[in-house]
Formats: structure tokens, C-alpha cells, sequence
């Protein structure tokens, strides 16, 4: 009852948040669709195996930086995500993990004081045949003559979690040669809900770092790509990244039967990453550490994010 208390407060709060920047004109800033998978990555087809994001932003006029009053720029995201067993055609939910297709509906808010950024959001994650991600899962498969009914058969029940988050990043910027400038940012981040964790760790960007884009990081590989693109002459920028999470109850295991989640989970990435006059791309990769004692090994997953401006 107490958490079920603490995410309505939740919910009052952004929609306070949200009806107190709505009084003054808002604008259009941006949209961003960024997809991962592990066939781009270390071309497996497995665990975090795929997901897409699509990223609507909206708030005052974008001057390159966020505002520091949070409820001003609000992004909606819409993200669906599917998590398999290693093996789709042969699975035992005895010693892998059960298939997960799981639909997200969020409200975020971006705001930064002095040097530090921060993120306060609640998203609603559907999981289940409700979402039909299984069934399209199975039709995409069928097409390559494949057949994961064996996995999508293990598919966790319908359910909803309200899951609250925060993140807080520190910026430090460094004009080094032969780079053109360095941005140091380490960040911390507090998730409750479909995943309970608390999340340290770092990021690293050569070249001309952030540069009045505004970067939003992805939910599983970590890696921070364009959410909200400056007028900027065209340039390239390269990251590196690692964290580490501490983890509480895991909703994507739980119901698996003998499947422990590990208590810590490690992630090391790197992205490259160019805006051109027309075109913006991103590419990342990102080594996974293991999510529950079962498994294995890590594996490796790619993220990409594309924008081509008419």
C-alpha cells in the first residue's frame, strides 16, 4: 500500500509539474527514434535481443541548454522492448529466462542546475500477450523461416507496472587537443518499479561534445544519443561509458522459475555519433553483464538512431 501511496504522489506531482510549465508558449523541439538490437551488436539473437524508442519533446524555444525549471521541457516516450531465452526455437524456463514483451507509455521532465542535469519521469510498462509484441515476434519469424513459438509460449502473463525514475549527471568540460574538448559526466540514477535499482557511473565525449544538443540515454545499452538537435555547424563526436547497478526486485525474472537476478549489473559502451546538415546518426554497441545467475555469459548489443531532415 505504502508504494502504491508513493507512485500516486508521483503522478500528482509530474502532473503538477507538467500544469505549471504549460502556461507559457511551448514548441515543437524534436523527436528521436533510436532502435537496438543484438544483431548489430555481437549478432546474436538472444536476452535484451531488441527494442525501439520513439521521443517526443516539447517546451520553450531550445536556447542549447535545458531549462532549470523542471516541468518546463517534457518529453513523452513510447518504447516497446522484447526479451527472449538464448535459444528461441528450444527453450526450458528451468535454466533460462521466459520470453517478455513489454510496452511503455512516459512522461519525463529535463532540467539542469548550475553544472548538473537531471531527469524526474513515471512511464506505465505493459507486459504479456496484451501487448501483441509476441505475435508480431512470430510473424516476423515465420517470414525467415524460423519458428519461436517454443519461447514466445514461455511469455510472461498480462500485468502493469507504474515505474518512477531519476537520474542526476554532473558536467565537467575540458578544451584538450588533440580532441577539440572533452566532456566528463558522471550521473546517477534511481529506478522503482518493473526494475528496482540504483545506477552509478561515467561518460566520456571527444570532439565537440554535446554542442547544444540535448542527450537522453537509452534504457538498455546506456548509451546517450540526440534527443534535441541545436543548429550547429556539422561535426562529429565520439563516447565511451560504463556503469554499475545495484539491483532490486526484477519483474522481467521474477516469475521465472529458479531464476535469480544477480545483484549487480555491469555495463561498458561506446557510440559515435554525426550531425551533418541534413543527416544525423548515431551508433553505438554495448557489452551487457549478466542479469541473472543462470546466464552464462554478457552479451554485446547495438544501438542506432538515424534522422534525416527534409
Amino acid at each position: 500500500m505504502g508504494i502504491q501511496k508513493g507512485f500516486l504522489r508521483l503522478v500528482f506531482i509530474l502532473c503538477a509539474i507538467a500544469s505549471s510549465g504549460a502556461a507559457q508558449e511551448r514548441f515543437r523541439l524534436g523527436h528521436t527514434i533510436v532502435f537496438t538490437n543484438d544483431l548489430i551488436g555481437d549478432g546474436q539473437d538472444r536476452w535484451r535481443t531488441g527494442s525501439v524508442a520513439y521521443s517526443f519533446f516539447t517546451g520553450p524555444r531550445w536556447q542549447g541548454q535545458r531549462p532549470e525549471v523542471p516541468g518546463q521541457l517534457l518529453e513523452f516516450r513510447l518504447r516497446a522492448e522484447i526479451i527472449a531465452p538464448a535459444n528461441l526455437e528450444v527453450t526450458n524456463p528451468k535454466k533460462d529466462r521466459r520470453y517478455a514483451g513489454a510496452l511503455s507509455f512516459g512522461l519525463f521532465t529535463h532540467y539542469s542546475r548550475d553544472n548538473a542535469d537531471a531527469r524526474l519521469g513515471l512511464e506505465f510498462v505493459m507486459m504479456g500477450p496484451q501487448t501483441g509484441l509476441s505475435r508480431l515476434h512470430d510473424w516476423f519469424h515465420h517470414i525467415l523461416g524460423t519458428d519461436p513459438s517454443a519461447a514466445t509460449s514461455t511469455e510472461i502473463r498480462n500485468i502493469t507496472f507504474p515505474t518512477a525514475s531519476f537520474s542526476y549527471a554532473l558536467n565537467y568540460r575540458y578544451d584538450t587537443a588533440p580532441f577539440g574538448g572533452v566532456l566528463l559526466r558522471p550521473f546517477f540514477e534511481a529506478q522503482v518499479g518493473v526494475e528496482t535499482y540504483l545506477r552509478g557511473g561515467v561518460d566520456l565525449r571527444f570532439g565537440d561534445p554535446f554542442n547544444g544538443d540535448m542527450f537522453i540515454r537509452d534504457v538498455v545499452t546506456g548509451n546517450l544519443f540526440p534527443g534535441i538537435r541545436d543548429d550547429q555547424p556539422s561535426n562529429w563526436s565520439f563516447g565511451l561509458g560504463a556503469d554499475v547497478a545495484l539491483m532490486g526486485e526484477n519483474f522481467y525474472l521474477q516469475r521465472s522459475k529458479r531464476i535469480k537476478t544477480t545483484l549487480l549489473r555491469p555495463r561498458v559502451r561506446a557510440g559515435i555519433y554525426y550531425q551533418g546538415d541534413r543527416l544525423d546518426l548515431f551508433y553505438g554497441v554495448s557489452w551487457l553483464g549478466r542479469e541473472f545467475t543462470r546466464q552464462p555469459e554478457g552479451q554485446v548489443v547495438g544501438a542506432i538512431s538515424l534522422r534525416y531532415r527534409f
